[in-house]
């Protein structure tokens, strides 16, 4: 009786476990377009991405203050992403290779540098500038 239960069980474990790890995947396609972004501890903006990983920056504020746009900062710099994981090479933000991966909690945000606790170093999504305070000083994680 147990080894039925396992040949019945251990498939359907590998399934479910292969089609997370599928749904996970995070690829260049996925992040083009234009994104409100928040790099930690403080700086936040607008970024719009290619699908070659050019990218154009707009730092609209610091902390919980919101620049004027005549104070607007303009940076262009590539972000690749290869199987999961993201190039960076934008000035003002943290350079390198980072893990990237989509965030477990909410549809259409994407967490670089993810930690343990679900925080990441960047946060790309579709609703940060509106509402800076949430991201800045939530107690879970994105």
């Amino acid at each position: 009786m147990k080894r039925l239960l396992m040949v019945l069980f251990v498939p359907i474990m590998m399934l479910t476990s292969c089609e997370r790890a599928f749904d996970l995947v995070v690829t260049q396609q996925d992040i083009v377009g234009t994104w409100d972004f928040y790099i930690h501890p403080a700086s936040w903006g607008k970024v719009t991405i290619d699908r070659y990983g050019n990218c154009d920056v707009c730092n609209m504020g610091y902390n919980t203050s919101v620049y004027d746009p005549d104070e607007y900062s303009y940076e262009s710099g590539t972000i690749k992403v290869t199987s999961s994981k993201v190039t960076i090479d934008v000035p003002g933000w943290p350079s390198g290779t980072y893990k990237i991966r989509k965030s477990y909690k909410e549809n259409n945000r994407y967490l670089i540098d993810p930690d343990k606790s679900g925080f990441a170093r960047i946060l790309l999504a579709q609703d940060i500038c509106g509402n800076v305070e949430d991201y800045m000083f939530s107690i879970g994680g994105w």
